[in-house]
């Protein structure tokens, strides 16, 4: 494989990068090349040592990712960091998304419990109006303590998930590590 062939392999793998960012990761494979040749090797045995241009492709989308979450701190951001860690590798399906699912699944059903039990208050006084309330102060008692047990649960959820996030990108970080046989400290 030539030069020309490994940077269109690149450059295709790399289609889902802005622009900028995508020629920016294109220069220093250029410049590879073209120190290497001012060296004396020849493109061919250039294009080897770097590897499957497919695969570098893949390791440098995962990195990008990886890092645009850090910087950008949103659910779009991480899921691309996820879905792009997973294409490195297939054993990356299995480390990467199963624990993903676990724990998002964990999470929105706490928040989803932390949501039900915030509303309890405004059950209570729906149910004042039908007149379904007997024992109203034991109710309304109940209904305050459920509501700020919610509110409270909420308050706790929103630290628990930018704790999350952060454990997320520092996991995605070692799984990438690992796969590529790198120090995975």
């Amino acid at each position: 494989m030539n030069k020309d062939q490994f940077m269109y392999k690149l450059a295709k793998q790399l289609s889902k990068l802005p622009e900028k960012d995508r020629k920016e990761l294109l220069y220093d494979y250029e410049e590879h090349f073209d120190t290497g040749m001012m060296k004396g090797h020849s493109e061919e045995e250039l294009a080897r040592q770097l590897g499957d241009p497919r695969r570098i492709g893949k390791d440098l989308l995962a990195e990008y990712r990886l890092e645009r979450a850090q910087v950008e701190k949103s659910v779009k951001h991480i899921l691309q960091a996820i879905f792009a860690t997973m294409s490195v590798s297939f054993l990356n399906l299995i480390l990467v998304l199963g624990p993903a699912i676990g724990v998002i699944s964990l999470y929105i059903g706490l928040c989803s419990m932390a949501i039900g039990l915030a509303i309890t208050p405004f059950l209570f006084i729906g149910s004042m109006f039908i007149g379904t309330v007997e024992p109203f102060f034991i109710n309304l008692f109940i209904s305050i303590t459920l509501g700020s047990g919610g509110l409270l649960m909420g308050s706790a959820l929103f630290f628990v998930g930018k704790w999350l996030y952060k454990l997320t990108l520092s996991y995605i970080r070692f799984n990438i590590r690992i796969v590529k046989g790198e120090s995975a400290v």
